[in-house]
C-alpha cells in the first residue's frame, strides 16, 4: 500500500466515525425543532450559533467553515419540522 492509500485509509476511518455522529446531530436537531415548536421558540438562536462557531474556530478556520454548513443543515432540518 502506497503512502497516499494509507492516508486515504485514515481519512476513511475518521469519516466512518464522523458521519454517524453528524447523522445523530441531525436527529437531535429534529427533536429540538419539536421542542421549539411546542414552546414557540424561534429556530435561529444567534447566540448559540456564535458559541458553536467560536468553539469550532478554535480548531481552525477550516473547521469553522464546516460548522457553518452543519448549522445551516440543522436549521434546515428544524424548519422542515
Amino acid at each position: 500500500m502506497n503512502e497516499l492509500s494509507k492516508l486515504r485509509q485514515h481519512i476513511d476511518e475518521i469519516d466512518d466515525k464522523l458521519m454517524p455522529l453528524l447523522a445523530g446531530r441531525m436527529e437531535l436537531s429534529k427533536e429540538i425543532a419539536e421542542y421549539k415548536a411546542k414552546e414557540d421558540i424561534p429556530v435561529l438562536d444567534e447566540q448559540r450559533e456564535r458559541e458553536i462557531l467560536e468553539k469550532a474556530e478554535s480548531y481552525g478556520e477550516e473547521i469553522k467553515t464546516v460548522y457553518l454548513s452543519v448549522l445551516e443543515a440543522s436549521r434546515k432540518v428544524q424548519n422542515n419540522k
